[in-house]
Formats: structure tokens, C-alpha cells, sequence
């Protein structure tokens, strides 16, 4: 910016000041013409904390009974990609039933990014989301096959937010993780397909007799269990 003052001596002579402590101005030259300033940086701006500033540039002469002008100035700050996305949490857990259709909604995730524009549009990705799948503009994680809680009771991926930056992108990330909930849909099978009993036939003076056998049956839902039946000692003489 040139200041000038059409007046003679000390009355011709001025000196400007800024309003805001942010900046500052730096003379560049003097002339029948005017004083040349340039308006610069006097701190570090961050867009961030503060998108525009209101500067006034108070201009005062040296005279007897000194005059001054006052002009406002709007600064802008410009945006750059200073700013990666941030997950709302940084971990996310739910639960999926098993046996689930193919594309069941999961659960839905959602980043922000402190920037503006493309800097701050986010889009989602999935990492080691094997079975599962991810809308990149909505966030919503589906399923993308039937899960069987007895073959995997828990899957744990990361979601990815990446924001539209140029020319370099940032990006952050969060775990999730997806408990397959059991539903009964296993029948309990014996450990053994045949099972021999032996039998001691009876004597005048006793009834026949099996001896002390047990069968073991195994139920796969939830956690694998465990029953044994003792089977009667006692059986009818023949």
C-alpha cells in the first residue's frame, strides 16, 4: 500500500501502524509519490483457530495538530491440508448375528476433518476387512458374506478415513471389531460312532450285569460342551 500527504514539512510526514498484533508493516520505499508499505505476517496463522482477521491501518501525520485515517482491511486465511480425519471413537465394537444375509448393516463409522473443502471430504476405506465391506462416502460397514460364530467368534479390521487433500492426502485410522453372536443351529454328536457295551450274563445267584460305561456327546454352540451319560448297571436277567 503508498500513503502520501499533500501537506509540507513535519505535516507531510507520516507514519502507519497496524491494529492487530498478527501483523505488521514493513516499509519498502519513500518518494515524492508516497510511502510504500507491505502488509505481512507478525505470528504464525492457523485457519483452524481463525479464519479472517479485521485489520485496521491507522495512518498518522507528524504536524502541529496531527491528522489521521483510518482503513480496514479483511484478511482471509487460506486453508491447506494441515489436518488429518479423526474418528469419533478409536475403537469401535459390535455384535452380527450369525447366519446373517449378505450385506447386513454392521455398523456405521463417521470421521471428521478440521480443513475445508476437499481437505476436509473424507472417504472410507476397510484394512484386513475380509468379509465385510464399506460405503467411501457414508461410512456404513456391511457384511459382504454369512459368518458362522462356530468357524470365527470374533473378526477385527481397521477402518480407514482418508480426506480429499492435494497434492498430499492424509489419512487416520480405527479398530473394529464385530462379535458373531450364536444362534443354536448345531444338534449335540457323540464323540464316537459305535460304542461297545459289555455285558456279563447272569448266574444262578446273580442278574446280568453291564459294566460302567459312559457315551460323550459334544454340543458346538457357544462354547464347546461336553455331557456323559452313565449308562444303567442293572439289565433284566435272560
Amino acid at each position: 500500500m503508498v500513503v502520501s500527504d499533500r501537506d509540507s514539512g513535519s505535516a507531510g510526514q507520516v507514519d502507519c501502524v497496524v491494529s492487530d498484533s498478527h501483523f505488521r508493516l514493513k516499509p519498502m520505499t519513500s518518494g515524492d509519490d508516497g510511502d510504500e508499505y507491505q502488509l505481512v505476517t507478525a505470528a504464525t496463522l492457523d485457519r483452524e483457530s481463525r479464519a479472517s482477521y479485521d485489520v485496521g491501518i491507522v495512518c498518522r501525520d507528524r504536524g502541529p495538530e496531527p491528522r489521521e485515517r483510518v482503513e480496514r482491511l479483511l484478511v482471509r486465511v487460506v486453508d491447506v491440508n494441515d489436518n488429518a480425519p479423526h474418528f469419533r471413537y478409536p475403537s469401535y465394537r459390535t455384535e452380527l448375528i450369525e447366519n446373517n444375509y449378505v450385506g447386513a448393516v454392521v455398523l456405521r463409522v463417521n470421521a471428521s476433518d478440521d480443513d475445508e473443502a476437499d481437505n476436509a471430504a473424507v472417504r472410507y476405506s476397510l484394512r484386513d476387512g475380509r468379509g465385510f465391506e464399506i460405503d467411501p462416502d457414508s461410512g456404513v460397514i456391511k457384511a459382504a458374506e454369512s459368518f458362522d460364530r462356530e468357524a470365527a467368534a470374533r473378526h477385527r479390521f481397521f477402518v480407514v478415513g482418508t480426506d480429499g487433500g492435494r497434492p498430499t492426502a492424509r489419512s487416520s485410522s480405527a479398530e473394529v471389531v464385530v462379535e458373531v453372536v450364536d444362534v443354536n443351529d448345531e444338534r449335540p454328536r457323540f464323540q464316537e460312532r459305535t460304542t461297545r457295551l459289555r455285558y456279563d450274563p447272569p448266574t444262578p445267584s446273580t442278574p446280568g450285569h453291564v459294566r460302567d460305561t459312559y457315551l460323550f456327546c459334544i454340543d458346538w454352540n457357544v462354547e464347546p460342551t461336553r455331557f456323559r451319560k452313565t449308562l444303567s448297571r442293572s439289565a433284566p436277567t435272560l
